[in-house]
This record gives structure tokens, sequence and C-alpha cells, in this order.
């Protein structure tokens, strides 16, 4: 048999060119083959990769058309794989969530104990004082409002408060500044929510 590539004289049941290494198993066959000599039937080397029989001079495989004398490449080894059971996988990653923050304490009326300790004696001085209950009691619910927002941490609500009861309470000892007390009161409320809204990122 001989190689329609090179011309290499070839073994009849060869599949692949020991020169070239082209594959002469679909070849057309072009006339009569031709047996090896004897030397170079008694001269043979082993394929590494296919273990197939080749003369001593063969650069291919007859077989596997792979190189003479190449290692065979191993395929890549199949990882081990640990993997644990479902429920203990679980069980290990599993972290309990952690505990809800508990929301600070409030008083039922609104105000905190401080806030109301300042009310009552507050309301108690002017019980015992000659001041007038009516614009008196506007102040101290300002200051006690003030206190109890403060003390929250909110501070712009606790101006707020002060903006208006105080505001208020001036304009209820002086009743004829009454109507254009109540549109400035009005004015330094919106400006105060301006500011705030400024300061906000």
């Amino acid at each position: 048999m001989q190689c329609s590539s090179c011309g290499t004289q070839l073994p009849e049941d060869a599949h692949f060119c020991i020169e070239c290494g082209a594959d002469v198993s679909r070849q057309v066959n072009t006339g009569a083959t031709v047996a090896l000599s004897k030397e170079a039937k008694h001269s043979q080397v082993a394929c590494n990769a296919c273990g197939a029989a080749n003369p001593s001079f063969a650069i291919f495989c007859v077989r596997c058309g792979q190189r003479v004398g190449a290692m065979p490449v191993a395929p890549p080894p199949t990882p081990v794989r640990h993997d644990l059971d479902v429920g203990e996988e679980r069980r290990l990653s599993y972290s309990p969530p952690p505990p809800p923050r508990a929301a600070p304490r409030q008083s039922k009326s609104g105000w905190e104990p401080a806030a109301l300790a300042i009310f009552f004696v507050g309301f108690a001085l002017l019980l015992l004082l000659p001041i007038k209950i009516f614009p008196g009691i506007l102040a101290l619910i300002g200051v006690s409002t003030f206190v109890s927002e403060a003390l929250r941490g909110r501070a712009h609500q606790a101006v707020q408060s002060v903006i208006w009861l105080f505001g208020l309470t001036v304009l209820f000892t002086v009743p004829r500044l009454f109507f254009p007390g109540i549109i400035i009161l009005v004015g330094l409320s919106m400006l105060w929510s301006f500011l705030h809204r400024q300061q906000q990122p």
C-alpha cells in the first residue's frame, strides 16, 4: 500500500501514513499494494498511544496517526467531591438572625417622664404665683414639649413647638398683636422647615 500524499510504502492494514501522518484509510486505491521488506517487518516499534506495531523508521503510527514515541495524553483527573448531606450543610451554613432592636420606651401620654415632671412642677408654680394661667399654660406646654422632643432626638419638632407655643403665649398676653403675630409665626415656622430641609443630605 502506498501513501497518496507522500508515496511512502505502508502495510496493507495501515490507516495513517508513517511518514506524513495522512489518513490513508479513505484514499482512493491507485494501484497494487507493495509489501514491506523483511527488515522492516522484524524491526518494529510499538506506538505509545495505541500499542500498534510500526516500522522502526515510522514517524506516525499506522493505526491512530499519533507521532510515534509521543507519550499519550492522560485525561484530567476527576475532582473528588466531598459533599455534605443537605441537612447537615444547611445546619452548618445557618446562622440565626440578629435579635430585633428594641424600640425606645415611650410613655403612653407621648411625653418623656422628664417632660411630665417639668409640666407638673410648672403647673404648680402657676397656681402659686400671681400669673395668668392661660398664657402661662401655653408656655409651660411649650417647654415640656421641647424637652420631650429633644430627648427623642427630634430637634426639628422641638423648635417648631417652641416657635408656636411661646409665640401664642406672647400673642395672648398682648391681644392687639394677635393677627400680625399669627402671620409672623407662620413665616417663622415655614423658614425653620426650609432650613431643616436644606440641612438634610
